[in-house]
């Protein structure tokens, strides 16, 4: 199969671009020809000044590069295109370009961008039944504290919205796990949604094994409220217990919680952590916490903790309980609620051989659910309905 991908890279690296170079190898590990487009939002820099002018228009609609990207494809058979990031270089401009093209394209929907400009979608932004949106009014300058910028990417959303151009053209969305589905159907149609989640390589799950696990609970994580990280401090001092509580990570609580807790011996705050550093504190760690008062969409650190044999205490909002099983591969608590996690904590406490169980059991589950193979194949079934369906439409 002939796949071209296209995406465009932030400018401070995150998950999704490991994601989409993930996706990249596999299909090339597996004999599919794969063209890239990729684009880096650093090069918005380097602009000129003319360039920035036309920065905005075409944040909505780029004409410039649908033109490199004809240039791009010029004489290559292409079976489908993979769509990632369209912000802010990419545009919608290329659903209008391959649905006159009459290719099939899949788009995977990472976030909750078509919903919000700044992407996050909070707990009181959906209500049951039914995952209903009821999405707050978010402020004018939501994203990047900028109020041109958070029209233009809310513009952009209403574009791909209001033209229907994915439902009335050759494309599909992939959201990551029943929430993002519940949550999208209600602005797509839902025929024109795939469920697939993410995954691990194989080659950084080789890498993964089993630790004797150490006398701390982990939090890996940017340190802002969203994350619910101070339901977590305050549950966790409630706890009657000499473990330790290691907090990974940085961000705009940094400062505050470091002056609140640094002091406090039972709270480690060990930095910004990746590579094998990483694996290994996950691995030794009696669980992972994500304690998050927003709606997950799929944490990879959820993943690695399950591929290391760490089970994983999650707050029940957004993609999480898609990727637990309530007391058998980890504990599930509800958002927000300090006493809840408390408790949650205080049985990993009191059956700490229960706990390990769980961390084998995540193991297995990991394999069966979060591995290559079975998500290879998952993404080529895609593709095939997709192209199927185009193909059936278009006689």
């Amino acid at each position: 199969m002939n796949i071209l991908i296209i995406h465009n890279y932030y400018q401070v690296r995150g998950g999704e671009d490991a994601v989409v170079e993930n996706e990249k190898k596999m299909l090339e590990d597996r004999g599919h020809l794969v063209y890239t487009f990729f684009i880096h939002s650093k090069e918005i820099k380097e602009y000129r000044f003319t360039d920035k002018l036309l920065l905005l228009p075409r944040i909505v609609y780029n004409e410039k590069i649908l033109k490199k990207i004809k240039k791009n494809i010029a004489g290559k058979k292409i079976d489908i295109v993979h769509i990632h990031n369209i912000w802010p270089l990419v545009s919608p401009s290329v659903f209008f370009l391959f649905n006159k093209l009459n290719i099939p394209y899949l788009q995977t929907i990472h976030n909750y961008r078509y919903l919000t400009a700044n992407a996050l979608l909070y707990k009181d932004d959906v209500r049951p039944p039914g995952n209903r949106l009821v999405i707050k009014r978010r402020k004018y300058n939501c994203y990047k504290s900028s109020w041109i910028l958070t029209f233009m990417y809310w513009l952009t959303a209403r574009l791909v919205r209001f033209s229907q151009v994915i439902n009335k053209g050759c494309g599909g969305l992939q959201v990551l796990n029943h929430f993002g589905y519940s949550v999208h159907s209600q602005i797509f149609n839902p025929d024109s949604l795939y469920i697939r989640g993410n995954f691990l390589p194989i080659s950084i799950v080789n890498l993964m094994g089993k630790r004797p696990k150490g006398d701390y609970y982990l939090f890996i994580g940017r340190l802002s409220g969203e994350k619910g990280i101070e339901t977590l401090f305050k549950a966790f001092k409630a706890l009657e217990t000499e473990s330790v509580l290691k907090i990974a990570g940085t961000g705009p609580l940094s400062e505050k919680l470091r002056s609140q807790y640094e002091a406090d011996i039972s709270i480690e705050f060990v930095g910004f952590v990746s590579g094998t550093k990483k694996n290994n504190m996950i691995a030794a760690a009696k669980a992972l916490i994500i304690p998050s008062e927003w709606h997950e969409v799929f944490p990879i650190t959820l993943l690695e903790a399950n591929f290391c044999f760490t089970p994983v205490i999650a707050s029940r909002i957004g993609g999480l309980p898609d990727m637990i099983i309530e007391n058998k591969t980890g504990l599930l608590f509800e958002s927000g609620d300090e006493l809840d996690l408390k408790n949650k904590l205080q049985w990993c406490e009191e059956n700490p051989e229960l706990l390990k169980q769980m961390g084998d059991a995540s193991r297995k589950y990991a394999e069966k659910h979060f591995g290559e193979e079975e998500n290879y194949e998952h993404l080529i079934m895609i593709y095939k309905k997709l192209i199927s369906r185009f193909k059936g439409l278009s006689k």
